[in-house]
């Protein structure tokens, strides 16, 4: 079954912890996710994160960095466009993010 953790400060809890993370701001439609996401696998995880969420808070959310300044000093302090968004190795550990905002 399909995971959806609706608080992110449990993004690094161990059902959570793995390489790739999902990431869900707004309202998305499971027509949406199968679009950029899919195909959904029962595995799957997906984070979601209020609409106001930047890239420094996803980027400590998962461990990638101690804290949001630590995170804008090494180039994250953007805000995360509308639509799909995906970045292969980020951080140490080479993590995978995905991004999909619709907050319109």
């Amino acid at each position: 079954m399909t995971t959806i953790v609706t608080n992110p400060d449990i993004a690094l809890s161990p059902e959570v912890n793995r390489r790739e993370r999902n990431v869900i701001i707004g309202s998305i439609t499971g027509e949406e996710l199968d679009a950029f996401f899919g195909p959904i696998k029962d595995d799957d995880v997906f984070i979601l994160f209020p609409d106001d969420a930047r890239f420094p808070e996803i980027m400590v959310a998962f461990g990638i960095f101690k804290s949001k300044t630590q995170a804008r000093k090494n180039g994250w302090d953007k805000d995360i466009p509308e639509g799909f968004w995906m970045k292969e190795k980020v951080g140490k550990l080479n993590q995978s993010i995905a991004i999909l905002k619709r907050t319109k």
